[in-house]
């Protein structure tokens, strides 16, 4: 299996700060999956949206 976590860093919110503005989105994924059963996280893609709300991104659990 594999944790695949993809973000594209080509909008204004990037800007600044690239490496925050990840930082945020990760936390953001951590806090939304916090004491989800494994079989939730596991099924489709999470949207992964910048601090402007534009989604720039997705993290998925998947087969090799």
């Amino acid at each position: 299996m594999r944790f695949v976590l993809e973000i594209e860093c080509d909008n204004e919110a990037f800007a600044d700060d690239p490496a925050q503005e990840v930082r945020e989105i990760v936390a953001g994924l951590l806090d939304a999956t916090a004491g989800l059963p494994w079989s939730y996280c596991s099924e489709a893609p999470w949207p992964l949206r910048d601090h402007n709300g534009n989604t720039v991104g997705r993290a998925v659990f998947r087969e090799r």
